[in-house]
């Protein structure tokens, strides 16, 4: 599977500043990027089946998560951290599978690349970390080990593995052309491929670079990547406000708005899926009057709260704000809980919306 297909993934939880995205809205937005519906399906399946992508149902809807190296990587572009600490060895991987299990092995490489790994030689696959807990239980005749070398020879097999000299040209090249690019507007959607098109290629650099301690990089190294990190910057300020509009566009029209995991709120929604017959059971009739059980409904504290009144109960996942009304119910941005006489709002914020009843 090639990178640009991979990238188009953490792309699309970028530009929608989320940590989680319901399947249809993910799948809608690699089909705006040139994946076909089936494409888009198989590449969200392998990406889970190596441990780089992770889903949890609601309902018939999937939300998908990034995992493994794939979210290690994504945080390392959006919010840069101190790297690990290198113990001086690499981490080995050694395999021998035959031509007539050829699709086992590319797989094999896929996964391991896709977690920060380079091929040594037929057989052998380095990291400067052990990165092979996301894929490797899916290859039970992989052997593990560690390489021991000086700086030296290590920055040798670095150059080698990662090619750091053609990753220089190209890291010099690709920010001479964000640079460029910076004045260009665009319309939302055409904003939204454009933005990929130039930013994907710059983060799998930056991706492969960020994978070498600084030592194994040098001084040059490291002022090339910052140079195109600026220019990515740049890029991103003048192109994603609208490429973030389109993405609301997608998410508005998909239905499931209120299952998108948006910055801090998926910890909270997480955090209230977890506790315990935590639900709402909501009913109503033409005075929209509820009654409400004890908890903290408001702070995001929930406990257990039951909504009960009128012969027909509704169950609905837990951590969803609701406001009851004869007729169901419609999603509505806010922040807070909707007042009204009798006890007509109430309920727990998910991801930054509330629910309103539909309007007549």
């Amino acid at each position: 599977m090639a990178q640009r297909d991979i990238s188009a993934v953490p792309y699309c939880f970028g530009a929608a500043e989320a940590v989680g995205l319901p399947g249809p809205v993910l799948s809608s937005l690699l089909l705006a990027l040139g994946h076909t519906p089936t494409g888009a399906k198989a590449l969200l399946h392998r990406l889970s089946g190596w441990g780089l992508v992770s889903s949890t149902r609601h309902g018939r809807v999937a939300v998908h998560r990034l995992a493994g190296q794939l979210a290690e990587g994504y945080q390392q572009v959006v919010s840069p951290q101190p790297q690990r600490v290198w113990g001086g060895t690499f981490h080995t991987l050694l395999y021998d599978i035959p031509e007539s299990r050829r699709r086992e092995r590319d797989q094999l490489r896929a996964a391991a690349v896709g977690h920060g790994y380079r091929q040594l030689r037929p057989g052998v696959l380095v990291s400067p970390y052990d990165r092979s807990a996301g894929f490797l239980p899916a290859f039970p005749g992989v052997v593990a080990g560690q390489l021991r070398l000086s700086t030296e020879a290590a920055a040798v097999v670095a150059e080698r593995c990662w090619d750091l000299a053609a990753s220089a040209v190209r890291m010099d090249a690709l920010a001479s052309d964000l640079e460029t690019a910076a004045g260009v507007a665009a319309e939302p959607r055409e904003a939204f491929v454009r933005l990929h098109a130039l930013m994907s290629p710059a983060v799998s650099l930056l991706l492969a670079d960020a994978q070498l301690p600084q030592e194994l990089l040098g001084g040059a190294g490291l002022a090339r990547t910052e140079r195109l990190a600026r220019a990515m910057g740049t890029v991103s300020d003048r192109l994603g406000p609208q490429a973030a509009a389109y993405v609301d566009e997608v998410v508005e029209a998909s239905g499931h708005a209120a299952l998108v995991e948006r910055g801090g709120d998926a910890l909270e929604a997480r955090r209230l899926e977890a506790l315990d017959e935590a639900a709402l059971l909501i009913g109503g009739d033409e005075d929209r009057h509820v009654a409400a059980g004890a908890g903290d409904l408001g702070g995001g504290g929930l406990h257990r709260a039951h909504l009960a009144h009128g012969p027909g109960l509704r169950r609905l996942r837990p951590g969803t704000a609701v406001v009851a009304q004869a007729g169901g119910f419609r999603p509505h941005r806010g922040r807070s809980l909707v007042g009204g006489p009798a006890g007509t709002g109430l309920g727990a914020r998910r991801g930054g919306r509330r629910w309103l009843p539909p309007r007549r």
